[in-house]
């Protein structure tokens, strides 16, 4: 739990330094068949725009509750690359991550995905997403789809 508190922490710090950031917090569905709920949240930053492609940073945490007492929390430190065509926006994702998991025992992992914003208004947009988790020594990878609503500062 410390840990988690912690992840949160540093989300939180990277999305009020930044000038325009944008929270998501999401819900998933994941590969993994004994997954009772996950839960997650994103912070981001957009860096820089040549027209309609933005170029972006992204810190994000997934909590997972297993049906028995175990859980697993996870952080990734992506970088973004979005393509605005008004109220849709896709994007691709990749970056490394770090898990702690009481059943599975924590290690380093990567992700890599891709997603949509649909702009719902100004200040909020609905982020769906499909991304593909695995550890460097390519063991077993989890593919997740989250859904989640977003909040522009």
């Amino acid at each position: 739990m410390k840990k988690t508190i912690i992840a949160l922490a540093m989300l939180t710090a990277a999305a009020t330094t930044a000038k325009a950031a944008e929270v998501t917090i999401n819900g998933a569905w994941s590969s993994t068949d004994n997954t009772q709920y996950s839960l997650g949240i994103a912070a981001g930053q957009s860096i820089m725009a040549f027209g309609n492609i933005g170029i972006g940073v992204e810190g994000a945490l997934d909590y997972t509750k297993k049906r028995d007492v175990r859980n697993q929390t996870e952080v990734f430190a992506n970088g973004v690359i979005s393509y605005d065509l008004g109220t849709f926006s896709p994007y691709i994702l990749a970056g490394p991550g770090y898990r702690w998991s009481d059943l599975k025992g924590n290690q380093s992992r990567y992700n890599i995905g891709a997603g949509t914003k649909i702009r719902l208004t100004d200040m909020m947009n609905l982020d769906v997403r499909y991304r593909r988790i695995d550890n460097f020594k390519n063991n077993r990878p989890e593919d997740k789809i989250t859904v989640g609503i977003g909040f522009k500062f």
